[in-house]
């Protein structure tokens, strides 16, 4: 029976565009509605029944793992926040500085080990009737193969990040042929992009390198495929927001205040 049991979450992001909000707070601890940031993307993860929370943080972000630490030592009106981690286990890698996306995760490679693992980028919400890793595990779980979230752009969007050209499979579901970063818009059909979550097997480290190496994850991605194997990925049905500068997280700030569980 397939099992996803462990999530990695690089918090290295030094928060510049969002600034002065990360002026004395980490990006990642900042409110989105009633939650901050972080909390609200680790659930994604708890929703999915995930186990283990990985952080792979610059020396700088250590206190965001305090906000789910020493959890018998809150008080008595959190029993619920007491209740919905207790079971989880929270641990961080740390690093001096920033780093490309290739060489955080191989960093996390002595906590995954031989297991699939989840990844999830903080500078992407997700909200929907189903986390985004539970409509990706749903793939996972019958394939055992990589599986990406994909979201659908519009024109005015597309010079922002990786453009993904498909084999379209079924409704929503498609087979990955190639990873593209800020194509011109004339150079491909595709209207399609990485959303920043991913389920990974093992078999990814065979193209990520240790330091210095310039190896992004999506060029792993694009070995892998390369080299023949398969990487699915799955048009999540929900609404995706961009963290990237201080316009889209107050509308996203907007959204989550207006949207309470």
């Amino acid at each position: 029976m397939a099992v996803l049991n462990k999530l990695v979450v690089p918090v290295t992001d030094v928060g510049g565009d969002l600034f002065p909000f990360t002026r004395a707070v980490p990006k990642e601890l900042l409110p989105m509605g009633d939650a901050p940031i972080i909390q609200r993307v680790v659930d994604e993860a708890v929703d999915c029944k995930i186990k283990e929370i990985i952080f792979v943080a610059t020396s700088g972000k250590k206190n965001i793992i305090d906000h789910f630490k020493n959890l018998d030592k809150l008080p008595i009106n959190t029993e619920d926040f007491k209740e919905r981690y207790s079971d989880i286990q929270f641990s961080y890698i740390t690093q001096k500085k920033s780093s490309n996306s290739g060489y955080i995760i191989y960093r996390a490679k002595e906590k995954t080990g031989e297991e699939p693992f989840a990844i999830s980028f903080p500078d992407t919400l997700f909200y929907g009737k189903k986390s985004s890793f539970e409509q990706l595990f749903a793939i996972y779980r019958t394939s055992q193969k990589p599986v990406v979230a994909l979201k659908r752009i519009g024109d005015e969007d597309f010079s922002e990040g990786y453009i993904v050209k498909t084999e379209k499979i079924a409704s929503r579901f498609y087979k990955i042929k190639k990873i593209v970063e800020s194509p011109k818009i004339e150079e491909t059909d595709s209207r399609l992009a990485l959303a920043g979550r991913y389920i990974l097997t093992p078999g990814i480290f065979q193209y990520l390198k240790g330091p210095g190496s310039k190896i992004s994850v999506v060029d792993a991605l694009n070995e892998l495929i390369m080299s023949g194997k398969t990487v699915y990925g799955h048009e999540c049905e929900g609404q995706w927001f961009s963290l990237k500068n201080k316009e889209e997280y107050l509308e996203a700030q907007k959204f989550f205040l207006e949207n309470k569980e």
